[in-house]
């Protein structure tokens, strides 16, 4: 899909937007809205996929929901992302967390001596791996079953 949405003229593609969430209410038996800001786990889709695709796609790829720190911002980089967008966080901790998050991505790139993002960018995808194989489901079901 990414690589059509390229073909087609696009530039860049979130991964992901938030679903809406709904969530049931048991004592009164009716739908109810489930907590539309994302969660630090939330994460772990977008990386699985900015992973999975860097460098085998036109578009840039922008990493959405569980986006919530420094920290985080430098894990959808390294796998892959051009960018990063945060919401849920900002709602949480006022705007002015993003001073934080600066602070958390500049001091990780010093200690880790990356001079620019684009340094950093794809690092850790499928693409730069040597062994890609661990980045497909052979190793979700190792773990499932305990092996390394």
């Amino acid at each position: 899909v990414v690589d059509k949405l390229g073909w087609a003229g696009a530039d860049g593609v979130v991964l992901f937007n938030r679903f809406y969430q709904l969530d049931i209410d048991i004592k009164n038996l009716k739908l109810t809205n489930a907590s539309p800001l994302s969660s630090p786990e939330d994460l772990a889709v977008p990386l699985r996929w900015l992973t999975l695709l860097y460098g085998n796609v036109e578009p840039d790829m922008a990493a959405s929901s569980g986006v919530h720190s420094g920290r985080s911002a430098v894990k959808a980089i390294l796998a892959g992302a051009t960018v990063t967008q945060v919401c849920s966080v900002l709602y949480k901790h006022g705007v002015e967390y993003l001073t934080k998050m600066k602070e958390e991505l500049s001091s990780w790139m010093e200690e880790h001596k990356f001079d620019s993002i684009a340094e950093m960018r794809g690092r850790l995808s499928q693409k730069h791996s040597n062994v890609p194989e661990s980045y497909e489901r052979l190793q979700y079901i190792k773990a499932l079953v305990g092996q390394e």
